[in-house]
């Protein structure tokens, strides 16, 4: 399980959804417009991005698999098929809709070997598609949710957090269906307007937004089975919902990326930092 280590904080993003493959590092930011590039895991403070993409619409969230990485926000797709690292710009930009899916406003995006999965607030839904789709290909299916916001996938699960709410919603990728149930984590007095949710090398992870922290357990059944997290990031105790600029405090996590050993979690408003927390 993640432990608080000195990462890299300050690093002038606004607002970062971040991705990683475990050896660069992605934050695409909305209140910039651009996506920030570090070629090699930043190992300490303050390191400036190797490259930066300017990009026309906001993008609410990302996803990288592989060799590819997806943006996603309002009426607007881009795709790279192989990571930009130099900063070179999306090799693909879908507008306006997939298909006969019109984008109303698109919230979230996740992508895994199977599928691109995207989130629409004002449609309520997240779509999902069997690869990566071209302009015409029409949606596998539609999952119903209030509010989407940020979603993930690692294969096995995926996982969405409410544009507003407090509970999370998972569904497991091989029983996904036009009639599929998910399971609810959270809730009131539980979670507090949660900003990302992750399932990712067997552990769960909440960005906690509201109450400043991110709560994780050790495995992904026992979040699913409602026990309780076994860590709290950034909070003393379960009861700390206490903002703090140190390295042992957060200030509204609104994004999570796992790398293997280390969880990096972008703080969403008043504060431009990027954290990296280090297992165990």
């Amino acid at each position: 399980m993640p432990a608080p280590s000195a990462g890299p904080g300050s690093l002038g993003v606004a607002d970062p959804a971040l991705a990683t493959n475990g050896a660069s590092l992605f934050a695409s930011s909305d209140f910039d417009r651009k996506l920030f590039v570090w070629r090699v895991l930043p190992a300490e403070s303050g390191v400036p991005p190797d490259a930066v993409v300017h990009l026309g619409e906001v993008p609410w969230d990302n996803a990288l698999h592989g060799s590819k990485l997806v943006l996603a926000g309002r009426r607007t797709v881009y795709l790279w098929h192989s990571l930009p690292l130099n900063g070179e710009p999306p090799q693909e930009a879908l507008t306006g809709r997939i298909g006969d899916v019109e984008f109303e406003e698109l919230t979230g995006v996740a992508m895994d070997a199977r599928h691109l999965y995207l989130a629409d607030r004002q449609a309520n839904r997240i779509w999902v598609w069997d690869g990566i789709p071209g302009p015409e290909s029409r949606p596998k299916l539609a999952l119903e949710m209030a509010n989407p916001g940020c979603i993930s996938s690692d294969g096995n699960y995926l996982a969405a957090a409410p544009f507003e709410g407090g509970e999370v919603l998972v569904w497991r990728v091989d029983r996904l269906d036009w009639d599929s149930r998910p399971i609810r984590i959270g809730g009131f007095g539980r979670l507090n307007l949660p900003g990302d949710a992750l399932a990712a090398g067997g552990h769960f992870f909440v960005a906690d937004r509201g109450n400043n922290r991110v709560v994780a357990w050790n495995r992904v059944e026992d979040a699913l089975g409602g026990r309780f997290p076994d860590t709290y990031l950034g909070a003393a105790d379960p009861s700390d919902a206490r903002a703090g600029l140190s390295r042992t405090k957060l200030v509204m996590p609104g994004s999570l990326a796992w790398g293997g050993r280390n969880l990096w979690v972008g703080e969403f408003k008043f504060s431009s930092h990027i954290l990296r927390f280090s297992a165990r």
